[in-house]
């Protein structure tokens, strides 16, 4: 009886134990849901006004969640770390923490978790300029949304699909996404996002040219505002309003609407709508002819931009004032201005192409990952088997050997050959985009210095002549020749106007001007048709070739013949000059001039063929299928 009556009161303690620790683990777990929940609170409240603050504390939420074991909370940390390491420039370690916010949803099988995954890092590669893989990722949480009937989340989705396409110039089809998101917020009531779309809905339209429907969106973004008090929105679409009446040219009512965004930002106090307002009205007052006033809203802007280094901003400001001083004819203040423009044009350009090349190597990370994953899914099929091996006993040793090595032999093929193509396409493609970003940009340089620079050249030349007739032009005139030479340099600005004979004539006069070696070409006046893309391509291998020769040939004549052959092109480039021994000349092959006609010919399908005889000279042949 005695021993009934201990075994009863150790039940009742250890129940009551038991009950007090599950209060506990509770009451802790509660109370470190409540401190992530304020720590993701005051990391969103600082995003825009401090965004390493704001990465604190995100990190702040992602211990606590890891403390507690909190699977839902690690990944929504995770992936607001990554938005601000993106936010930051960093997007190797903002890529790191979106795919291991991904995997982790993948593992608890948590389709919501999965499906905002793949849309963080959608919006990740849309901040990289890949639309393609950026779409794929939207695409993906686009369609679990569908299935899980969660339609505000197919309404986020559709709308970030829609900026998407506007960021990439497709204004109709970001229109529709747009419009498809609008409609799922009207269904849902839900105002605030309402009116973003709107907001959204009439940037759109602004480039659609569709002045009419870019009033009425942002009117009613403007009313949504109102409504919910939402200053910040107010300001948007108030700016917005001064922008499109100054392109209508209505500029009473732009200086009127840009003058009711100036204070609501002056109430709100935010350091990057501060800087939009004063550049709104730097371009207005120049467009107005109010430059002195368009120079004092500059110079505020460029103040508070010291905060932000938003170079976009910078860039456009720069922009801004060489206008108004050259406006005022302080000419020198101009030109100082335009060029620091063009500094950093520059410098937003390599850091597109950086982008670019970070997209790039992040899906060969992809890849490289896939490769050691497969190694060691590899070593843990050896393991496997090798237990088989020792449960199944002596007798069927060999047996099981030969099928796990078979088997690993198989995998382990298959998937290096699918890895290599992979590799072998996606770095094709890599060197592709290299190389047409590289073209671009020549462009774009040479089109600025002969467009540009040039036309300021010539400009200020005239405005000395007409306040000194008595004043000396020729360094002027010098300058202006020497740009023109360099943006015909970088790139033949006639190639899409004459085409690739033309633009090859006039390469080989370009040579002859500036050399002793005589060079002559015999090109068939009915040419195969090429594409071009081709053709600069081809260009780019021709001009690389005549330095070689002018560099190495000492030749004293140099020809080159373009004709038919079959269903292509032949392009001949022959010297007689010095040549060289192919066996033994291996330096001369190796060099970057003649492998950078490899690649090329190899990103078109050219065949490239190289002779050369010592004493006699070298003939390059480019064989081009149409």
């Amino acid at each position: 009886m005695r021993n009934s009556f201990v075994t009863a009161i150790l039940i009742v303690l250890c129940s009551t134990l038991l009950v007090c620790c599950k209060k506990k683990v509770i009451s802790e777990n509660g109370e470190a849901k409540k401190k992530y929940q304020e720590y993701i609170k005051i990391g969103k409240e600082y995003q825009y006004k401090k965004i390493d603050s704001a990465l604190y504390f995100y990190k702040k939420a992602l211990i606590v969640s890891k403390e507690v074991e909190d699977p839902i909370g690690i990944i929504e940390s995770k992936n607001k770390i990554g938005w601000v390491l993106d936010f930051m420039g960093e997007p190797e370690e903002a890529y790191t923490m979106y795919k291991d916010a991904l995997t982790l949803s993948d593992n608890i099988e948590d389709t919501i978790q999965i499906a905002k995954s793949y849309n963080s890092l959608g919006n990740y590669f849309t901040n990289l300029g890949d639309a393609q893989t950026a779409l794929e990722y939207y695409t993906q949480s686009y369609e679990l949304r569908l299935k899980l009937k969660d339609t505000f989340g197919q309404a986020v989705v559709a709308g970030n699909i829609g900026l998407n396409h506007y960021f990439h110039d497709e204004y109709d089809i970001a229109e529709k996404y747009m419009l498809e998101a609008l409609d799922i917020y009207r269904e849902l009531r839900d105002t605030t996002n309402m009116a973003t779309c709107y907001l959204n809905l009439g940037n759109i339209y602004v480039k659609l040219k569709r002045m009419d429907d870019v009033f009425n969106a942002h009117y009613k973004a403007l009313e949504f505002y109102k409504k919910m008090d939402d200053q910040d929105g107010v300001f948007l679409a108030l700016s917005n309003l001064g922008s499109e009446y100054e392109i209508e040219k209505d500029y009473a009512k732009a200086i009127e609407y840009s003058n009711q965004a100036m204070k609501v930002c002056r109430e709100i106090n935010v350091t990057d709508r501060t800087l939009w307002a004063h550049l709104r009205f730097a371009d207005l007052y120049n467009a107005l002819g109010e430059y002195k006033l368009s120079l004092i809203h500059a110079d505020s802007a460029l103040a508070v931009n010291t905060q932000l280094n938003n170079k976009l901003n910078q860039q456009k400001l720069y922009d801004s004032k060489a206008i108004s001083y050259e406006s005022l004819g302080e000419y020198d203040k101009a030109l100082e201005f335009l060029k620091k423009n063009m500094t950093m044009q520059d410098s937003l350009h390599t850091e597109d192409k950086t982008n670019k090349l970070v997209a790039a190597e992040v899906k060969l990370g992809v890849i490289k990952k896939e490769a050691a994953i497969m190694q060691l899914e590899n070593q843990q099929l050896l393991s496997d088997r090798q237990i088989n091996r020792l449960l199944l006993g002596l007798i069927s040793l060999v047996g099981i050997i030969t099928l796990v090595l078979f088997r690993m032999r198989y995998v382990s093929l298959s998937r290096k050959r699918k890895h290599a193509e992979e590799k072998e396409q996606l770095q094709r493609s890599f060197a592709q985009d290299v190389i047409q970003s590289i073209e671009n940009e020549r462009k774009r340089i040479s089109r600025e210095l002969h467009d540009s620079v040039g036309q300021s050249l010539l400009l200020i030349k005239n405005k000395i002549k007409l306040d000194d007739v008595s004043t000396d032009s020729s360094i002027i005139d010098h300058t202006i020749e020497e740009v023109r030479g360099m943006a015909l340099a970088l790139h033949p600005y006639q190639f899409e106007q004459q085409g690739l004979v033309k633009s090859l004539e006039n390469l080989l006069d370009e040579f002859q001007n500036n050399s002793k070696t005589l060079y002559t070409h015999d090109i068939d006046e009915d040419l195969h048709d090429i594409d071009t893309t081709e053709g600069i391509f081809i260009y780019r291998m021709i001009q690389e070739a005549l330095h070689n020769v002018e560099k190495h040939a000492k030749a004293e004549i140099c020809t080159l013949r373009v004709t038919n052959q079959g269903n292509g092109v032949v392009f001949q480039i022959k010297d007689n000059g010095v040549g060289f021994n192919l066996s033994t000349g291996k330096n001369k092959l190796d060099s970057l001039g003649m492998k950078t006609l490899k690649e090329r010919a190899t990103l078109i399908n050219a065949q490239l063929t190289l002779e050369s005889i010592v004493g006699e000279g070298t003939t390059i042949k480019i064989y081009l299928d149409t």
